[in-house]
């Protein structure tokens, strides 16, 4: 019998009917809802590594349920439900055939709650190595979003990136699903480091000199999708935050509608929970969201903000002054550029995001984004040496 919490793209590929198997329906207090086999030990460490946990109860419960997920009276204090679920054959051949063993470990995610939510699902052998992973939706939207991770995934694949290759997709499995399945490099030894570091850079640098082109602003995919965002901003309440964003979008046009921009692909995800170190290697996946033809240092900026204001959760302030040190590293690094010009490809990638939010939730619309842009406006002085340290630090 299926758990009546079960999103509806992952009874998409169950069975109502025997045989079951045991699984663990686990879920947290942001709505988010894993469902983990009950296996061994070691398996169910292995099966938990979909779990990647933020807060400090999270991650000691990561740490010692595999020891004690057999104990119904601790599953019952942990809120863990035990749940008989089985798979319908067309998934189970299709997996078999894609990742080419006969005996395969499903571990499902069910998605963060959102208007992009998405199920996300791990494949482990019976010699505990992660195989790969498995995304789907019923959504319309969501579907597009799959899709496009298609699409990057095949074109980047040339290039010989740290990034999932493609195993196999389908547009309209099991009469509705899209579902793809991507490669991972990722084990019990991978690192997550939320700070920026030296391969961090070097990635950006390798992506940007495969995909490079300079051309001009307003024949760019960014340019493109700043148009494409303006009917969003109408479903703003807020009339003074319309206007803000609406004349900073037009300033920075007027300032480059005649000039040329470097600009490349860029993933447009890049955080730390994106990313991993395998030894001293970065590993990049969640391409869902990645672009073409934008402004340069764009992912190094988003992994940065977004790991100010969701993991450390600082003010504008220190942003800001972290900000201002990234560029002095980003200008040793690239001489050509000047520190206006840097601050100005963070300008856009603040108004980028800003309008991608807006544009998928205005409900949801973080108005830090908003304030940020406003903080990078109101500097007086030139940014350059004077305001930033020699090193960078996060």
């Amino acid at each position: 019998m299926l758990n009546k919490k079960i999103v509806l793209e992952v009874s998409h590929i169950l069975n109502q009917k025997p045989p079951y198997k045991n699984y663990y329906y686990l879920e947290n207090s942001e709505g988010k809802a894993w469902i983990i086999p009950q296996l061994s030990i070691n398996r169910v460490k292995i099966c938990l590594d979909i779990y990647q946990p933020s807060s400090f109860k999270g991650k000691i419960f990561k740490l010692i349920y595999p020891y004690c997920h057999n104990s119904k009276n601790i599953r019952k204090k942990l809120g863990v439900e035990l749940i008989n679920i089985s798979f319908k054959n067309e998934f189970l051949e299709w997996i078999k055939e894609i990742f080419k063993e006969e005996y395969l470990d499903i571990t499902l995610f069910q998605g963060t709650p959102s208007i992009h939510r998405k199920t996300t699902i791990q494949i482990n052998d019976s010699n505990l190595n992660i195989l790969g992973y498995i995304k789907l939706s019923l959504d319309k939207e969501v579907k597009k979003i799959i899709a496009n991770e298609v699409t990057f995934l095949k074109k980047l694949e040339r290039f010989n990136l740290n990034i999932p290759k493609l195993i196999d997709y389908k547009e309209n499995f099991l009469d509705g699903l899209y579902i793809m399945a991507q490669s991972t490099k990722k084990n019990n030894q991978v690192k997550y480091i939320s700070n920026l570091q030296e391969e961090h850079f070097r990635f950006e640098k390798e992506l940007y000199e495969k995909t490079r082109c300079t051309i001009n602003y307003t024949q760019t995919k960014y340019y493109f999708n700043q148009k494409k965002y303006l009917n969003s901003i109408e479903k703003l309440e807020n009339i003074s935050f319309k206007s803000e964003i609406l004349k900073k979008i037009y300033e920075v046009e007027n300032k480059y509608k005649n000039e040329r921009i470097d600009c490349s692909i860029v993933n447009r995800d890049f955080t730390p929970w994106n990313t991993f170190f395998t030894k001293s290697k970065l590993f990049v996946f969640d391409w869902e969201y990645a672009t073409e033809e934008y402004p340069r240092f764009y992912d190094l900026f988003h992994f940065f903000t977004q790991n100010c204001l969701l993991v450390k959760k600082v003010n504008d302030k220190s942003i800001l002054k972290g900000i201002k040190k990234l560029m002095v590293a980003l200008k040793e690094l690239y001489p050509f550029y000047s520190f206006n010009e840097i601050k100005d490809f963070y300008v856009m990638y603040l108004l980028d995001i800003t309008l991608f939010y807006i544009d998928r939730d205005p409900k949801d619309f973080n108005k830090r984004w908003l304030s940020l842009i406003k903080s990078v406006e109101e500097e007086n002085e030139d940014w350059d040496e004077s305001y930033c340290s020699n090193s960078f630090e996060l």
